[in-house]
């Protein structure tokens, strides 16, 4: 195979961004485009000259590509991704794989079953800085982990404007499946129990039933312990849409990364000051670059090549099951040991 085709169900935010990456990586072609949205599935079809859908049914059964890109919201994740696999096409999932045990359990069944693989792009573990920091720690100078905080909050406007379907999701799907999915990462572990505290009222203020923010404490497999905060009231005014810190305490040393306000890059308006991403996915020459990115490149050269992924299937399915019991904590306020069988 010179080149993979591959087609992307979801055309919002992350859906058109793996659009666009398709359609520039040299070795991969952008197949066909599908949207329940019809004006914006054609408007896209139309810029990269590709087949435009409404039903991903209709893509599956007429569209002769090798993968496809599931980026719908949250929640709707596991019939797209169960009728690909199905059809015999490999599968990348937008993160999380799935909110639910069912819906996570139906998709690794179907790629089983179907003999593909599937991908969940937590595209964070090729993020520089954290990729850096695994290196280090796993070279052993620094000792082993012993503590971890990680703390990743989105700016107010995701859930206001950005994203239509927040109340189907949580601040926890959206991005604390990449916080915990990182302390997995840097620690070499998984969680064996969790304890969650949540607070809301402010998005409720604004017309967005969801839970404002949640702080969880961890204990991994290991015997570390980790913290992790994630929220979605940051103030707009905020330098940067995303903030994001960890520190990574070991037994002979530490690691401490800035995600968000590192100052790579300051640009002063007349109403603000932004610190824009210079490592996620920045536009240059007119080309989409960064990890997030490598981590497609991933996913693109292990079926061209059959190569390892950047993570498996069974790591991002039990990153599910743990924000599971995540929220279960905050209900019931109560410690909640993972399940992961």
């Amino acid at each position: 195979m010179e080149y993979l085709r591959c087609a992307v169900v979801g055309l919002g935010t992350f859906g058109s961004f793996h659009a666009r990456v398709w359609s520039e990586l040299p070795y991969t072609r952008l197949a066909a485009v599908c949207d329940r949205d019809a004006a914006r599935a054609a408007a896209l079809g139309a810029q990269y000259g590709v087949p435009w859908y409404t039903d991903h049914r209709a893509l599956l059964a007429q569209c002769s590509c090798e993968a496809v890109s599931v980026a719908t919201p949250d929640h709707l994740h596991r019939q797209v991704a169960v009728d690909a696999a199905r059809a015999g096409k490999h599968v990348l999932v937008e993160k999380p794989l799935a909110t639910s045990r069912e819906d996570v359990n139906a998709i690794v069944q179907a790629a089983k079953q179907n003999g593909v693989r599937v991908m969940c792009d937590l595209h964070n573990r090729v993020n520089p800085p954290f990729a850096l920091a695994r290196q280090r720690i796993a070279g052993g100078e620094l000792g082993e982990v012993r503590s971890l905080y990680m703390r990743m909050n989105d700016a107010c406007s995701v859930a206001t404007e950005m994203l239509s379907w927040a109340k189907e999701s949580s601040i926890l799907w959206f991005v604390g499946v990449h916080s915990l999915d990182l302390l997995c990462f840097l620690s070499g572990s998984r969680p064996r129990k969790v304890y969650a505290m949540s607070t809301r009222g402010v998005l409720d203020s604004m017309g967005v039933p969801a839970v404002d923010l949640y702080q969880t404490s961890i204990e991994m497999e290991n015997g570390t312990i980790a913290q992790m905060e994630n929220g979605w009231i940051v103030p707009d005014g905020s330098p940067a849409l995303i903030d994001m810190k960890c520190t990574v305490l070991c037994r002979r040393g530490m690691v401490k990364i800035n995600g968000s306000d590192s100052d790579l890059l300051r640009v002063y308006s007349p109403q603000r000051m932004e610190t824009p991403s210079c490592i996620a996915r920045p536009e240059i020459n007119d080309r989409v670059a960064g990890f997030a990115v490598d981590n497609l490149c991933c996913f693109a050269q292990g079926l061209l090549e059959s190569r390892p992924f950047n993570s498996t299937l069974q790591e991002a399915a039990d990153v599910c099951f743990a924000i599971g019991a995540i929220h279960e904590s905050a209900r019931l306020h109560c410690p909640v040991e993972v399940q992961y069988s």
